[in-house]
């Protein structure tokens, strides 16, 4: 992750805090997750909303790209993973 894209959400993350907002992080690497809650419950600051810091975490898969043939053949490699995790 890049010092920008870090700055980027540390101040992001102390606004919410700073006005009492829930944390809501999305971001591939667990270690940052992780890092970041941590961050959050130790400055949280209660507010009429939140009495107490509130964490929610979602993932969402995309796949982008400039034609949907292109973008379907970008998700072949995700769907061969999967396919290969559940069947073993």
């Amino acid at each position: 992750m890049s010092n920008h894209v870090a700055r980027r959400r540390l101040a992001v993350l102390n606004w919410q805090r700073h006005v009492g907002l829930p944390f809501a992080f999305a971001h591939i690497l667990h270690l940052t997750l992780s890092r970041g809650r941590k961050v959050y419950r130790d400055v949280f600051q209660p507010s009429e909303v939140f009495a107490k810091a509130r964490i929610s975490c979602l993932s969402v898969p995309v796949i982008a790209a400039s034609t949907d043939s292109a973008a379907q053949l970008l998700f072949l490699a995700p769907q061969h993973r999967f396919l290969r995790l559940i069947r073993g």
